[in-house]
C-alpha cells in the first residue's frame, strides 16, 4: 500500500499525502521518468534531493529521472500535481 492517494488525469496525476501518515513511510526513492511536481496548497513539508539541503515545497520543481529523493512530512496534508515528461 502507498503511503499516498492518486487521482490521475490525462495529463495529471492528483496526489495527496495525509497529516496522518507515519513518517517511516516517506522513504528515499527514485522516479523512472522526469517529472514536474506543483504545490497545490500551502505547507510546511519539505522535499529533499540525495546530498542536498531539505527545501520547503512550494511551487514547482523538476525532478529528474533516477534521481533520489524524499518527501519530509510537515502539518496539514500535501497537494501535488505531477507531470510526468
Amino acid at each position: 500500500m502507498k503511503p499516498y492517494n492518486d487521482t490521475e488525469t490525462s495529463q495529471f496525476i492528483y496526489r495527496e499525502f495525509s497529516q496522518d501518515i507515519d513518517e517511516d513511510e516517506l522513504v528515499w526513492h527514485r522516479d523512472q521518468r522526469d517529472r514536474r511536481v506543483t504545490v497545490l496548497n500551502e505547507t510546511d513539508w519539505q522535499f529533499q534531493f540525495d546530498n542536498e539541503i531539505p527545501q520547503v515545497l512550494k511551487d514547482t520543481i523538476f525532478i529528474p529521472k533516477n534521481i533520489y529523493h524524499r518527501v519530509i512530512k510537515g502539518t496539514g496534508n500535501l497537494n501535488i500535481q505531477i507531470q510526468e515528461l
